[in-house]
């Protein structure tokens, strides 16, 4: 009987799985071919990249070698195409009009950032939703009035991280330099964000430093499914991630891992009138928004707040310092005068670096620079057109409600024509932006590692320290080289599965 039960399940299952998936296919195929009807009878001029078979489009082609795909139809099109990725044809723009994207008030860079992982989605809704406006104010007020106070502990911190992952060996070899990035990243946004209680609690930091990451895997492992369909697409993006993804599993537990020191810190501000602790970024978002509200609002906010962070400051920022770790040990060379720039600013001796101090490490700022430049060159910074009529680019390109915008990064750091004064655009040259006036924290048009206008990152301030703090002290106390390319030493990280194998041994200091 049970085998009988167990046919009968498999059968009925196969049959609703044929139904549904052809379904699907036969309502898509329907989808694609009226949008795809009714679009040309309006299109503009804009070339379109030729493409064989609906749905996939030129998506395969363009993940094998984004850079060579973005290049390639830059030349033969120029700074405007556009091309079927991901399930849906999207309007490429490079050069000069990808300002006009950015400060459009139209285009939300939030709502594209939505269709690929929902974060909101997964987030606790008994909370206090901390708004952009809410957000900026605290980066350019609070984080900007106290940055010296947080950059002291974030030196502190990073000289730690180093110490427990490298151990006092002669020399360690890393398989890839993205995990030690985000250790260092989540330690040194950590100390500022929850103070010293939270880099105590291991639970906590754990959760903080890697849910960003295991969405992103999550988001990967789906990707053969849903990038060549919108429909099931949004069914991950809305429905199965928010529910059953690795944000909410990760919500849970630091609710659990917050709730001790939060109920501390409120316990301490009833009896004595002051918060518990030393100040910190969760102190200030009490403070100045939760003071009105019940026990498990504040920790549900809090909680909230901290799976956000993992995105917006640890994902980010540990890319963005992997690349720069990674060209410090392609680049040896050029440690030498960042060396000597350190040394004639700030003592060998001295901790607690002030930001005003950081800001003359000029060469140093130019390296980061131009790493951002050198390393960005596929389509990002999507953005989505969420107004009600049509947005005319200055080319003529026409932006219709509901289109998304990718920008061309390629084009904009490599074409000689639109990075003017820019030699070699090619090469990597690490100090070209010294005494240029273009600091790394500086948005353009011909710079767009955090965004522009309306959409520039408010962060970019905080980000920048935090790079230069543990960049600073990574050059005075190691040195780092490229492993032979034949090392095999350990596993790399998912998301830097190519990347090679680094070398780091102690610096003998002078």
């Amino acid at each position: 009987m049970q085998s009988i039960v167990s046919n009968f399940l498999q059968q009925r299952q196969a049959t609703t799985a044929t139904v549904a998936t052809t379904s699907i296919i036969a309502a898509t195929i329907l989808l694609y071919s009226f949008n795809r009807l009714s679009r040309n009878k309006r299109d503009d001029s804009t070339p379109c990249i030729p493409h064989r078979f609906p749905f996939i489009g030129s998506t395969l082609e363009y993940l094998a070698d984004t850079e060579a795909f973005a290049k390639k139809y830059s030349d033969l099109y120029g700074p405007v195409f556009k091309a079927h990725l991901f399930g849906k044809v999207v309007i490429v723009v490079g050069g000069q009009y990808a300002e006009e994207v950015f400060t459009n008030p139209d285009m939300s860079f939030i709502e594209s950032n939505n269709k690929f992982i929902n974060v909101n989605g997964a987030l606790d809704t008994n909370s206090y939703q901390l708004t952009t406006n809410d957000l900026r104010h605290l980066i350019l007020k609070h984080l900007k009035d106290d940055i010296d106070i947080y950059l002291a502990r974030v030196q502190k911190e990073t000289l730690q991280v180093l110490k427990n992952k490298l151990g006092d060996h002669s020399s360690v070899t890393l398989a890839g330099l993205y995990p030690l990035a985000r250790a260092l990243t989540a330690n040194a946004t950590g100390t500022v964000f929850g103070g010293p209680s939270m880099l105590s609690n291991d639970t906590l930091m754990e959760h903080f430093e890697y849910t960003a990451d295991e969405t992103l895997k999550d988001v990967i492992r789906a990707a053969p499914y849903t990038m060549f369909w919108p429909g099931l697409s949004y069914l991950y993006r809305c429905i199965l991630q928010p529910k059953f993804g690795s944000i909410k599993r990760h919500l849970k537990v630091i609710k659990r891992a917050v709730r001790p020191e939060v109920e501390r810190r409120l316990q301490a501000l009833r009896e004595n009138g002051t918060l518990y602790g030393e100040q910190d970024v969760m102190n200030y978002i009490i403070e100045t928004h939760l003071l009105d509200q019940n026990d498990t609002i504040v920790i549900n906010s809090i909680s909230n707040w901290f799976v956000v962070m993992s995105f917006l400051s640890v994902l980010t920022t540990s890319g963005a310092l992997a690349n720069v770790l990674e060209y410090l040990a392609k680049y040896p060379e050029y440690v030498a005068e960042l060396l000597e720039e350190q040394n004639r600013i700030i003592p060998q001796d001295q901790m607690g670096v002030t930001s005003a101090e950081q800001k003359k490490l000029i060469k140093l700022d130019s390296f980061i620079r131009e790493v951002f430049r050198i390393t960005t060159k596929n389509f990002g910074h999507a953005h989505t057109h969420i107004g009600k009529q049509d947005i005319v680019l200055s080319n003529g390109t026409v932006v219709h409600p509901g289109d998304e915008v990718y920008i061309n990064l390629w084009h904009v750091n490599f074409d000689p024509k639109f990075q003017q004064g820019v030699e070699d655009v090619e090469t990597f040259k690490p100090f070209r932006y010294v005494e240029q006036d273009k600091p790394a924290v500086k948005c353009s048009p011909d710079y767009l590692a955090f965004g522009l206008g309306r959409h520039a990152c408010p962060g970019r301030w905080f980000a920048i320290d935090i790079i230069k703090s543990i960049i600073s002290i990574v050059i005075r106390h190691y040195e780092l080289s490229l492993a032979p390319e034949d090392d095999k030493t350990g596993t790399p990280d998912v998301l830097e599965k190519d990347a090679r194998r680094v070398i780091v041994r102690p610096r003998t200091l002078t």
